[in-house]
């Protein structure tokens, strides 16, 4: 009588030792650690960001490009002024897209800049 209730007290013993090593594992707090790593809220999450801007390129307002789209030249300034003083290149070429105040106009290989 007193062994079975020996084993019995024995497989308690042994259960609640592997109910605390489950509990205390390193498995357990790894997985505590990544969840304290993951931000809960978006104010947690842009806390640490900082960016740092010296000098923003200024985008061209005219493009000519080749039939490859490779870039040719880049001008930079009044659109107007700029055919005017570049008529040569821009009667070679074609107006191939515009977005906003940007434009890029194609080249032929027959009629490129010299």
């Amino acid at each position: 009588m007193w062994n079975k209730q020996l084993q019995s007290g024995k497989k308690f013993i042994a259960f609640g030792i592997l109910l605390l090593g489950l509990t205390y594992s390193p498995f357990s707090k790894a997985e505590n650690l990544y969840s304290k790593s993951i931000p809960s809220s978006e104010s947690e999450l842009l806390e640490g960001i900082e960016v740092k801007i010296e000098k923003i390129k200024p985008q061209p307002s005219i493009i000519l490009v080749d039939k490859n789209l490779d870039v040719i030249a880049e001008f930079y300034g009044d659109q107007d002024f700029l055919k005017i003083q570049f008529v040569e290149a821009f009667d070679n070429s074609s107006l191939l897209a515009t977005y906003k105040t940007q434009r890029i106009y194609l080249i032929t290989p027959e009629k490129s800049i010299k």
